[in-house]
């Protein structure tokens, strides 16, 4: 059987210079840089340039944060990916 990677998606967030992110929850082991999200639009995936952790211990807030190589506006990832989304994607699809 062929491991799912997954995300929850919990928010958005644009970050000046840095381009949008897409706030979350990663699910088991798996996602990694250079895996490919499909959108079901266009384009057709996104490709994950970088993992980032978003902690701040004081409020008990741990998450990580998707960025991508497309650099997809903040109202795209709102649109395709509403909170609450589950991303799934197969663990060998890497795109770099």
């Amino acid at each position: 059987m062929e491991a799912v990677a997954q995300f929850e998606v919990t928010g958005h967030y644009d970050l000046p210079r840095r381009g949008v992110l897409l706030i979350g929850h990663i699910l088991g082991d798996g996602i990694k840089v250079g895996m490919q999200i499909p959108t079901h639009d266009e384009p057709p995936f996104l490709t994950i340039s970088g993992i980032e952790a978003l902690c701040n211990p004081s409020k008990q807030i741990y998450k990580q944060a998707l960025i991508f190589r497309e650099k997809p506006t903040l109202e795209f990832l709102e649109r395709v990916f509403p909170v609450g989304t589950i991303i799934k994607t197969k663990q060998g699809e890497a795109g770099l």
